[in-house]
């Protein structure tokens, strides 16, 4: 896996985006002659200067502050740019109520606009544009609110790592959402700045990985497993009761560690899953009994990860308890009851 994450955004820089666009909608802006004191950035090069922005706090930290204004422009960044590919499209898709756009509202900035999500959800409507994942780009959003709001807790590994990933399939989405020739000699200059920021992350990753397979090697021999980490998305987690990632430093409780990754890599606190009147999707594992297992879509639907045992069950491997909603063997279910159940059952005299 870790194989497949250092090389997200590396690839398809030579797909091009076809002319799919004939019939869009664009706002002309004005030709004005800057006064010398005016500064004017289109919301692509804004976009890009937030990024690269965020990649030098991160590459070369003076303070304990940096990290925070990495994330901060990062995160600002990533959005901007999306937003532009969908105002080039039809700039009345970035108000969060189109019939209420005007050119006027557009040219003052005085609008509400979409969010991270509606953006993407309206891209996929509105192109034909592979997009980036939604996932990985509304989870490292919401590492901004906390930072934002509240404090910094992450390391710089974590944010690094977190970084690459979740850059690597944005220039991903330029190669192919931006023609080159649409690119002002600015916005080139800032993109090809941001791929070297970024090829530097991926030597990182790489050394880093490197640097720490005794430890994981070391950690398998004890008959223990390696799993995703949920901070830095590195296969670095040294899974047990108390997990450790060797990669960022990331420690907490498996079960912590695990309703960590269903908000990172997932998205969703449980409170959002009960508003939702959604399956959280953590649930007790039956290899070892904590409750530290999490399946991405469901257990009929894909492979889960224990936090704990590393046990990584198949879809269909388990079935759910009739009674207690459980999951346990179909093997091991009686009367549509998982063995507990079951056994309660038989106590109270159903015989």
């Amino acid at each position: 896996m870790i194989d497949e994450l250092l090389e997200i955004g590396v690839g398809r820089f030579k797909n091009s985006y076809s002319q799919i666009r004939d019939n869009s909608r664009q706002l002309t802006m004005p030709a004005i002659e800057p006064n010398d004191d005016d500064i004017q950035l289109s919301m692509l090069e804004n976009g890009l200067d937030f990024i690269l922005s965020g990649l030098k706090h991160i590459g070369s930290p003076t303070s304990k502050f940096d990290l925070k204004y990495a994330v901060l422009h990062l995160s600002s960044g990533i959005e901007l740019v999306l937003k532009d590919r969908l105002r080039r499209e039809d700039w009345t898709q970035i108000f969060v109520k189109p019939e209420q756009a005007t050119e006027e509202r557009l040219k003052s900035g005085n609008f509400k606009s979409v969010s991270l999500y509606q953006c993407l959800k309206r891209l996929e409507e509105h192109t034909a544009v592979n997009l980036p994942d939604l996932g990985l780009l509304t989870s490292f959003k919401e590492r901004r609110n906390p930072i934002e709001h509240f404090g910094v807790n992450d390391s710089r590994e974590a944010l690094e790592a977190a970084s690459a990933i979740a850059l690597g399939e944005l220039i991903d989405f330029l190669a192919e959402a931006f023609e080159e020739s649409e690119l002002s000699a600015e916005e080139s200059e800032l993109l090809q700045q941001i791929r070297t920021g970024l090829a530097e992350f991926k030597r990182f990753t790489v050394a880093r990985m490197a640097e720490i397979q005794p430890v994981l090697e070391n950690h398998k021999k004890r008959y223990k497993q390696i799993v995703v980490c949920p901070s830095c998305v590195q296969d670095a987690l040294m899974a047990d009761c108390d997990v450790l990632c060797a990669f960022c430093g990331y420690a907490a409780s498996a079960e912590d560690a695990a309703e960590l990754y269903i908000a990172n890599t997932i998205g969703g606190s449980r409170h959002y899953y009960m508003k939702e009147g959604e399956e959280y999707p953590l649930r007790r594992c039956r290899n070892c009994g904590n409750n530290a297992l999490v399946f991405e879509e469901g257990y009929t639907e894909s492979n889960g990860i224990c936090f704990v045992c590393g046990d990584t069950p198949s879809p269909g491997d388990y079935v759910s308890c009739d009674q207690c909603n459980e999951l346990c063997r179909d093997e091991d279910r009686a009367g549509g009851m998982c063995p507990e159940c079951f056994s309660a059952y038989i106590s109270e005299d159903h015989r």
